[in-house]
């Protein structure tokens, strides 16, 4: 055979072998092991190639073969690019995957890569001893480079030392949310010079490990992920302590994000100037969202506070008559103000009473004022109370399920006030929402001072029933054979409920 076609077999030969490694690498690149070891792959593949070659020319006498040093190059850089290749697929699949994903055993990534260096560096001495290569009188002529690149990388040096050790002693990992000096965020990577932080600002803060091994560190997810916080509230001096902190309790409680178990705990800590000043200690366990959490928790506070007619009392040292609070006053809304009394008439329930009748609920009903997403009333409590929107929106809910969203001047709990009826929805603020709370004991009082009232507040419940029910039937959500109350059931539910026979 000449030496032209002899080239052309060994390069469709070499060809063929290339393709059929590209062709593996398309079949397992969808692995992420194997994209990571992408480069090293094909080093080795063409290396192999040429190694091919060598052992193909072997057949072909006209072709000159590569000199025996070559091939001995290539062999050893084979066995390095192959151990090199093994170790990170090991590290890969082993340690990342089998070890710590399944096992749940971590491994840090700087332990690994030193794991990697060390075994590569002992298969390279080991290469170069099989090449004849003298590597004591090597490592010991080497000793004035290493110290002079030693002191110009002291520095990265410093921080890889740094980096093992806090891999070692582990006081935060990847995940975890820390204050480093006056840096506060979630650990997001470690490597063997730095470690970045995410602040809650979205910024990535990137700390040298030696800056981080001399800084105080708090890691707020260690021992466990729920975090205390702590807050301090001052109250009037009128106010019964038991009350307070029955109040901030609910409010804690009802604040999402806030746990349940460990309990919030409230505490009395100082009789102070013009105020008694509460701690509340609740826990939570996303500590990033503290900020978020703890407007939650402050914000319901000051609308319980508001509910229970329990003051935040300003300085001493400021007056009381401010044009500024008078005016916060006033938006708050009085009992037996005009603009109650103008809220009332426009009530179609409330059409039978005279005025005078009026006037006794204006001056006995009770004002609430409720933030966004609280709860006024909850579907299947006991309920004995009637409430009329003065400002704000609400939407009512059925099982979950939201059935209407009422504005200002709207009413719910009519069946509640009059017959005691368990609450038939679900009622929860959209937004600031003030509304009229009309009760047992306030509408009582009416009642017992004009009982002949009774049969025309009957009618108008029936129809106000009889209007939900249809409306609850058109949506497929109440069975259509169901009937409303009756005048004469409710009727004497109501003389029931109030005691009037």
């Amino acid at each position: 055979m000449n030496y032209f076609w002899s080239i052309v077999i060994l390069a469709a030969a070499e060809l063929a072998f290339l393709a059929l490694g590209v062709l593996l690498y398309w079949i397992l690149h969808r692995f992420e092991p194997i994209r990571k070891v992408m480069l090293t792959y094909h080093i080795l593949l063409l290396l192999l190639t040429v190694l091919l070659y060598v052992g193909l020319v072997q057949d072909f006498p006209e072709v000159q073969p590569p000199s025996e040093k070559f091939v001995k190059v290539l062999q050893g850089l084979l066995i390095v690019f192959g151990v090199l290749m093994t170790l990170r697929l090991s590290d890969s699949i082993i340690l990342g995957h089998v070890i710590g994903t399944g096992l749940g055993v971590h491994i840090s990534v700087i332990a690994r890569h030193l794991i990697v260096v060390i075994v590569l560096a002992i298969v390279i001495i080991m290469v170069l001893s099989w090449f004849g290569v003298e590597v004591t009188p090597l490592l010991a002529t080497s000793a004035i480079g290493t110290a002079i690149i030693g002191l110009a990388l002291q520095d990265v040096l410093g921080n890889v030392i740094a980096g093992v050790a806090l891999q070692a002693e582990r006081p935060f990992a990847v995940g975890d949310w820390v204050l480093i000096g006056d840096i506060e965020g979630c650990v997001v990577e470690m490597n063997w010079r730095a470690t970045k932080v995410k602040t809650l600002d979205t910024d990535h803060v990137i700390i040298p490990n030696s800056t981080v091994a001399r800084e105080r560190i708090r890691n707020f997810y260690a021992p466990t992920r729920p975090e205390a916080r702590h807050l301090k509230v001052g109250v009037e001096y009128g106010a019964a302590p038991g009350k307070v902190k029955e109040v901030f309790l609910e409010a804690a409680l009802g604040a999402e994000g806030v746990l349940s178990d460990p309990p919030p705990m409230v505490w009395l800590i100082d009789y102070g100037d013009f105020a008694i000043t509460y701690e509340i200690k609740f826990w939570l366990d996303r500590y990033a969202n503290y900020n978020e959490i703890q407007d939650r928790v402050m914000t319901r506070i000051w609308y319980l506070l508001k509910r229970h007619n329990i003051t935040i009392p300003f300085p001493i040292r400021n007056v009381f008559y401010d044009p500024g609070a008078q005016k916060f006053i006033k938006e708050t809304l009085t009992p037996g103000s005009e603009e109650v009394t103008a809220l009332l008439r426009d009530v179609p329930l409330l059409h039978s009473l005279n005025d005078e009748q009026i006037g006794t609920l204006s001056q006995r009903l009770r004002v609430g004022f409720y933030t966004a997403d609280e709860v006024l009333v909850k579907q299947n409590d006991p309920g004995d109370s009637f409430m009329i929107i003065a400002s704000g929106e609400v939407s009512v809910r059925l099982d979950g399920t939201e059935m209407a969203q009422l504005g200002d001047r709207a009413h719910f709990g009519e069946m509640s006030l009059l017959t005691g009826e368990p609450r038939s929805a679900t009622v929860v603020a959209l937004r600031d929402t003030r509304v009229l709370i009309i009760d047992r004991e306030c509408f009582e009082t009416v009642l017992r001072a004009n009982p002949a009232i009774a049969e025309s507040l009957s009618k108008d419940l029936e129809r106000i029933n009889a209007e939900n029910l249809a409306k609850l039937q058109a949506r497929g959500q109440a069975d259509r054979d169901a009937k409303p109350h009756t005048a004469g059931s409710i009727l004497t539910r109501l003389r029931k409920f109030f005691r009037l026979d």
